[in-house]
């Protein structure tokens, strides 16, 4: 058998007898009147019933990303300033590096109430251009944003998306670490009511064409194996040695909710290409082409669901076309439909006017990254406030890309993050990542006609295309000083994303602008505002200084740009890790 299983993170549930006992009739009726009134108080809806068959805990609702500042000895740790409290239960993940300080990690817990978080799990993942913090919002003012009782600092530059209420909406920050310790909020975006579930961005796929998606309850699979007939709401799901199986969520187990990508056979049964454990629903769904729609059935990529009189329709579902039908699961076992919607790609809050949604890139502006980019049939508009987010790959056309915009009168999406992401078929194989590179040195050769081409920098070979940045121009000659950043190739050279010509006169006199590249020799005892030790020269670090990057450490390798005092301490300006 060659089934491949990914993420596997089994749990053991653990049962606890509870021994009967006799008690006085008095207190009996204590019980009885208790129960009445809990029952008084709780409405359960119909449509959460098939919820609680689940055995899978819900998704964790505080989730913080950012890298590990301390790890103490009695299960302490903090992660971008923010205490986090391990305990027994707590799982660790160290799959992709181990925990170390320094390392980036996710930790998914809840608040402990006093700014902290008690972890349930934490993942150790590649470096990250931002910290992350989702929860709920607990505070939002002019000055502070409270995510379950973790407070992070917002400036007026910080972008609030979506009118987000305090103890209604579940947000989702992007935050550097300031120069003085603490986070800084560069953007709060509501992402829905938090008694919602979340939504996995990875649960969404495009490409309902070739074939079907199913989201629903694991009801029963084979005892000897995993190969064989499984259901899934209903639906017989035929897993063969092919079939990808990924426990993201937790184990695949009857009762567990799961998303299931396949295709219907002959024998109407959906052969599955891959299925992985989800985060908790409300509703079953169904996605792919619509096939045939009648006043009391439909079918969908080879599924057939049953309608009634009640059943919505939104956005005009046609034949032919693809659509997401949200259903519930009555005591027949044939899925009834409660919504069938036109299906464009996409997600949309129409209260907060926020679109996000995952395409390929079909066409780019000519010469940059700023302008309109075409994305899937969607008009995208990118600016100096994007963030685009590469540390999965560069930008091009033809990749996968996840959008997250504001929706604009003209149907177009002004961009707040575009993250390049893999394709479903890059997931269980290795990737071919191409790895930051920011250096700066002379230039030593330029190509014989223009500045396209192959440039020599400090002994490295840099290719320039059309779409490389040049700053400081328009003229660059052999010798001048340049800051290259971009991405090294597999033949060793690098594919330059933007060139900066450095000012004349590095390292000038008293007053003079200076610029140099060195190792972090010591920092302040705490924080980072006050002296720093870079390649032996003092540098003084205050809170008008821009650092670029989430934190530092001890032997980074950063640029320094500020201006030299009488007495040689530079005052810096900028500083910025030298990758």
């Amino acid at each position: 058998m060659n089934i491949q299983t990914i993420a596997q993170e089994r749990t053991v549930p653990i049962q606890n007898g509870i021994q009967r006992r006799a008690w006085l009739p008095w207190v009996g009726g204590i019980l009885f009147a208790l129960l009445c009134a809990l029952s008084f108080f709780t409405v359960a809806a119909p449509a959460q019933a098939a919820v609680g068959q689940s055995t899978i805990p819900q998704r964790e609702r505080t989730e913080l990303l950012g890298p590990i500042d301390q790890i103490g000895s009695a299960n302490e740790w903090v992660v971008a300033g923010v205490p986090v409290h391990l305990t027994a239960t707590t799982r660790v993940d160290e799959r992709v590096a181990p925990a170390a300080v320094g390392a980036w990690a996710r930790v998914e817990g809840q608040g402990d109430g006093i700014g902290g978080l008690n972890a349930a799990r934490i993942k150790i993942l590649p470096t990250h251009p931002h910290i992350k913090l989702k929860g709920l919002l607990t505070g939002l003012t002019s000055a502070v944003v409270e995510v379950d009782g973790i407070a992070v600092a917002r400036s007026t530059t910080t972008q609030i998306v979506g009118n987000p209420q305090p103890g209604v909406d579940r947000v989702g920050v992007r935050a550097v670490v300031q120069t003085g310790g603490g986070l800084l909020a560069l953007r709060v975006q509501k992402e829905g009511p938090f008694n919602a579930p979340p939504v996995d961005p990875g649960e969404d796929e495009p490409g309902a064409q070739d074939g079907v998606q199913l989201y629903g309850i694991l009801s029963s699979r084979p005892a000897g194996g995993d190969v064989g007939l499984w259901t899934v709401s209903g639906v017989a799901v035929s897993v063969t040695p092919q079939t990808i199986l990924v426990e993201r969520v937790g184990p695949l187990v009857e009762g567990a909710w799961v998303q299931v990508q396949g295709s219907v056979n002959d024998s109407g049964h959906l052969v599955a290409r891959r299925i992985r454990t989800i985060s908790q629903r409300r509703y079953h769904r169904v996605k792919g082409v619509l096939q045939e729609l009648t006043e009391t059935s439909l079918r969908v990529g080879g599924l057939s669901l049953q309608r009634n009189a009640a059943t919505k329709l939104e956005g005009n579902p046609v034949v032919d076309k693809p659509v997401e039908v949200d259903a519930e699961l009555p005591g027949g076992g044939v899925l009834l439909a409660v919504k069938i919607e036109a299906d464009d790609g996409e997600h949309e809050d129409e209260q907060r006017h926020t679109v996000e949604f995952v395409g390929r890139v079909e066409s780019l502006p000519d010469g940059t990254l700023y302008g309109e980019w075409q994305v899937g049939v969607r008009r995208v508009q990118v600016s100096a406030i994007t963030q685009i987010d590469e540390h999965k790959g560069l930008v091009d056309v033809g990749v996968l890309v996840k959008v997250e915009g504001t929706l604009n009168g003209d149907q177009s999406i002004s961009a707040l993050e575009i993250v390049v992401k893999r394709g479903e078929e890059d997931d269980n194989k290795p990737h071919d990542d191409h790895e930051y590179s920011r250096f700066v040195g002379k230039i030593e050769t330029l190509p014989a006609n223009g500045l396209l081409g192959e440039w020599t920098v400090d002994g490295k070979r840099v290719v320039v295309t059309e779409r490389t940045e040049l700053e400081g121009g328009p003229t660059f000659v052999v010798g001048d000083t340049v800051k290259v950043k971009g991405y090294a190739q597999n033949d060793g050279s690098v594919l330059a994303r933007e060139i900066e010509k450095e000012n004349e006169g590095g390292h000038g006199d008293d007053g003079q602008e200076v610029k140099f590249t060195g190792a972090i020799e010591s920092l302040p005892p705490s924080g980072l505002l006050g002296e720093w030790m870079v390649d032996g020269k003092q540098v003084l670090v205050n809170a008008q200084t821009e650092l670029k990057d989430a934190a530092y450490a001890v032997g980074d390798r950063v640029e320094v740009e500020g201006h030299k005092r009488a007495d040689g301490v530079v005052v810096a300006k900028k500083i910025e890790k030298d990758d």
